[in-house]
């Protein structure tokens, strides 16, 4: 007995010196002392020793003890198993979607290939997932009254950003006092390109300016012209204001004026009487032939070639209707 105590010391103190030592003798004799014995020290190392060596009996033990750490098994070797879960019991989860678990791997825990490559699988999905905004829409500006606070909201609706706000107008300015005109006190003339210029000022009654106006630059001499020519001259009324347009034709100057005759004079006095007497201008008439409107003229021609009596008496006839029109 005394042998035994001993050589129990001895393997106690082998077990604290080398306990992998003890372990591999451990395994060799007997299995379950040493899972019992992992069990009590380490349990996350027996788990690690037991999913190598028999997975199935892991996961009984761990939906027993730990379902949320079974779904993170499961989710490494069966994820649409997982899905399906997730997808029952909450399916607006992103776990529904994306095979992404922060609590994995699990500590003290060999690094596994697929569950990594399902962990940034899993991440970039919700990285994908997130709501892009491509643009922004105001829906509207509401004014609220003196004093009321500014609000603002918004909202995405697909891609879009929308915003909502709320601006106080300011209180009722002072009565300002009335302007009774508008003064231009210097119109300054500047270099081509120089940029223009207004000064307004108030006096207390007039709205003051003072314009600086940039001239044109010098234009490319232009062609010579031959002569200048008047297009025509318009008679315009009394009153209206003379014009003239001015064109140029690539050879001529071309002038239109536009002259208001003048307003009609008074009546004059009466004029001295004039040289011609009534008998000398009865006289002169006598002298006339009289008005021949009363004559018709001969407007249907003659059909026979050569003409007939007939024809030529009709001619007769005609002159001496003409004749006859003409004495006095």
């Amino acid at each position: 007995m005394i042998e035994d105590e001993f050589e129990q010391e001895d393997e106690d103190e082998s077990r604290i010196q080398n306990p992998d030592r003890l372990k591999a003798e451990l395994r060799t004799r007997n299995p379950d002392r040493l899972k019992a014995e992992l069990r009590t020290r380490n349990p996350d190392r027996l788990k690690a020793e037991l999913r190598t060596q028999h997975p199935d009996r892991l996961k009984a033990e761990l939906r027993t003890q730990n379902p949320d750490r079974l779904k993170a098994e499961l989710r490494t070797q069966n994820p649409d198993r997982l899905k399906a879960e997730l997808r029952t019991r909450n399916p607006d989860h992103p776990l529904s979607k994306s095979m992404f678990d922060p609590n994995l791997p699990i500590e003290n825990t060999e690094i596994d290939a697929v569950q990594m490559r399902g962990q940034l699988t899993g991440l970039k999905d919700l990285i994908d997932a997130v709501q892009s905004v491509t643009a922004v829409q105001v829906d509207g500006v509401d004014t609220l009254n003196p004093g009321d606070a500014a609000n603002v909201s918004l909202s995405v609706i697909g891609s879009v950003l929308h915003f909502s706000f709320g601006i106080p107008r300011g209180n009722d300015g002072a009565s300002a006092t009335p302007i009774t005109s508008y003064l231009v006190d210097a119109t300054n003339t500047l270099d081509p390109g120089m940029a223009a210029a207004a000064q307004v000022s108030f006096d207390g009654n007039n709205v003051r300016f003072i314009f600086d106006i940039p001239r044109g630059f010098d234009g490319q001499p232009g062609p010579p012209f031959a002569q200048a020519v008047v297009d025509g001259v318009t008679t315009l009324n009394p009153g209206d204001n003379a014009t003239v347009d001015v064109s140029f034709d690539g050879s001529n100057v071309r002038f239109q004026f536009g002259i208001p005759r003048g307003n009609d004079g008074g009546t004059g006095s009466d004029g001295q009487p004039g040289e011609v007497t009534n008998a000398d201008l009865s006289s002169a008439i006598d002298g006339t032939s009289a008005n021949t409107n009363a004559v018709d003229t001969l407007d249907t021609a003659f059909t026979n070639d050569p003409p007939t009596l007939a024809d030529l008496e009709l001619m007769r006839d005609k002159l001496n209707e003409l004749i006859n029109a003409l004495r006095r």
